[in-house]
């Protein structure tokens, strides 16, 4: 879907639609989960469930009959597994479940926030509250509130509506708007890429 709806012509506000799909809403999630500093909390707990691991390995190489070593063995793997396979599944269901749910959008922006709505719902997210955009790939990532996010498709939108967005974001949220370059693969024993 294209823009829908004529850009408003004045410099402090702009308004248009665009149609939600699953692809937008993963980059959505994995440029805040990387914003978050998910991966350095899955690393430190990666740690410990090592250390759980280096206290029974040893046990089970002198005694391998013992069953509750091996039973923590096996929890701690399930657990690393989990770990890091757990969010990309979360992530993936909640981009399918929103894209479902609320697929069409119209928004307008202001310097003061974004008036959204939702087919038959309506909502203001102020600039001044919780916020946080992230320019990413094809999309422009935000978070609000706890845990809400919202994903503006680049590739739906007019040139000039993307620089005027930007803008807009830009002297509403000030340093709370930051465009992100794509993310490297981390070093280190529990890195991941992207």
């Amino acid at each position: 879907m294209s823009e829908a709806m004529e850009p408003l012509g004045t410099e402090d506000q702009i308004s248009f639609s665009y149609h939600t799909k699953v692809e937008d809403l993963l980059q959505a999630t994995e440029v805040i989960d990387k914003k978050n500093r998910s991966d350095m909390r899955r690393n430190v707990q990666s740690m410990g469930i090592v250390i759980v691991l280096w206290m029974f390995v040893p046990d089970v190489m002198e005694n391998p009959t013992r069953i509750v070593s091996w039973l923590m063995i096996a929890l701690a793997l399930g657990m690393m597994f989990m770990l890091w396979k757990y969010p990309d599944y979360e992530n993936k269901k909640f981009a399918s479940k929103k894209a479902e749910l609320s697929p069409d959008y119209d928004l307008t922006v202001t310097r003061e926030g974004i008036d959204v709505v939702d087919g038959s719902a309506h909502g203001v997210v102020s600039f001044s509250g919780r916020i946080a955009v992230f320019e990413y790939k094809n999309v422009f990532a935000i978070t609000f509130e706890k845990n809400r996010v919202m994903a503006i498709p680049k590739d739906q939108l007019e040139e000039q509506t993307v620089e005027k967005l930007r803008g807009l974001l830009c002297q509403g949220l000030g340093d709370r708007f930051e465009k992100v370059d794509e993310f490297t693969k981390q070093a280190g024993l529990f890195g991941r890429g992207r």
